[in-house]
């Protein structure tokens, strides 16, 4: 990835499309590397359709870059358009990114083996092949004053369009053949049954795999550290489980990001238990909004059926006069939950305990067909629960 150290944060308030978290973003900024030299605010009551921000905003930003243009990485808080991409960095000069490409900066420093790396370019090939398309329209529409893509503007296209067409049919049937092989080693998994971790990124779940199985795998405090599937084994009085760490979730995560790790996500299916970890020690509306993205992804995949285990983690972090509180309003929010700290190992046998009596029935699992997997990319509609949003999800077998 190429570095761009100096970051400039732009966030448009607006009831249409406000910004995300700011606090989540500045995490992502940081696990990029980079250097968050301002952050730019504007209040506007619609966002423009061809810059997304104001022509005031628009003018403040060029003053600030004009010097070294080349130093800076304009960073918005929001998913624009291609042509809003286009037309900013055309305007300014710089280098424009939304919360999708920064999110795809994540998964490239993070992935290490073949198919996360595969996957992670068939996403950027996909939102590389909207941003290109988008910027000959835009030139061809200078040119000739028009809104007619066709004749010159499908020329200068269509070279790029084989081009991708061959790059991603490649990515594919590569990917294909390791799901093959993903397909052989699920099997022997499947027979000793396993128990996926899985939760909101950054939450504590490969410190969690680490303590169950005594292993050593790298924790850092940073987003997106697990890009792919890892298994441990772990024996509990008498009963072994795989343990399986999957991605972490977050919140919106964009739909090519999502489809390109659809295969890694679907692992999740063939689990005979699911522990949905969330970090505890956040301010309860974090926390709440972060188990309901969590449900929203796998209800995407077609997960929900699967047993479940809520696991509220960092225990430890949470102020002691106030943890009593948490953990009554919690448990009532979202029942079957354990809280414990996999730092300290506070209330792991409890843990423990629930994994055993909740997990060691052998589950029957369909094995969802290509045409099924694609149809769980689709969301359900979900429906109001004791206040919160709760996902009603269709058996996978029945799809």
């Amino acid at each position: 990835m190429v570095e761009h150290p100096l970051a400039i944060l732009i966030e448009l308030e607006n009831a249409i499309r406000p910004p995300y978290n700011h606090d989540e973003m500045l995490g992502m900024l940081k696990t990029c590397g980079y250097q968050l030299v301002e952050v730019m605010v504007q209040k506007r009551q619609t966002p423009s359709a061809r810059f997304f921000i104001g022509e005031g905003k628009l003018s403040e930003i060029q003053e600030k870059t004009a010097e070294d243009s080349g130093q800076y990485t304009v960073v918005f808080n929001h998913n624009l358009t291609p042509t809003q991409i286009h037309n900013l960095s055309e305007r300014m000069k710089v280098r424009v990114i939304d919360r999708k490409f920064l999110i795809l900066e994540i998964f490239e420093l993070h992935s290490t083996t073949r198919e996360s790396k595969l996957q992670i370019q068939l996403a950027r090939l996909q939102l590389e092949y909207a941003l290109r398309k988008s910027e000959v329209r835009e030139r061809v529409k200078g040119e000739h004053q028009g809104r007619d893509f066709k004749g010159k503007g499908e020329g200068i296209f269509e070279s790029f369009r084989r081009d991708f067409r061959k790059r991603e049919a490649s990515i594919r049937e590569e990917l294909r053949e390791i799901e093959k092989q993903r397909g052989n080693q699920r099997k022997l998994r499947v027979k000793q049954g396993v128990v996926s971790i899985v939760g909101y990124t950054n939450a504590g779940k490969t410190a969690l795999l680490n303590i169950l199985t005594h292993e050593n795998l790298p924790s850092r405090d940073e987003l997106f550290t697990t890009l792919t599937t890892t298994t441990r084994q772990y024996d509990y009085k008498g009963q072994s489980f795989l343990v399986t760490d999957t991605v972490g979730f977050i919140a919106d995560l964009p739909e090519d990001l999502l489809k390109a790790f659809m295969t890694t996500l679907q692992e999740i299916l063939y689990s005979q238990g699911i522990l949905l970890i969330i970090d505890v020690s956040e301010p309860k509306d974090q926390v709440i909004k972060k188990m309901k993205v969590s449900q929203e992804i796998l209800a995407k995949i077609g997960a929900m059926d699967i047993p479940l285990l809520n696991v509220f983690n960092k225990m430890d972090l949470v102020p002691p006069e106030k943890l009593q509180s948490t953990m009554e309003t919690l448990q009532n929010l979202f029942p079957n939950s354990v809280f414990i700290s996999a730092l300290t190992g506070e209330n792991l046998k409890i843990l423990k305990e629930q994994v055993l009596s909740s997990f060691s029935k052998p589950r029957e699992m369909a094995q969802p067909t290509e045409q099924s997997n694609r149809d769980k990319v689709k969301m359900n509609e979900p429906v109001d629960v004791s206040g919160e949003k709760t996902f009603h999800v269709k058996n996978p077998s029945k799809n």
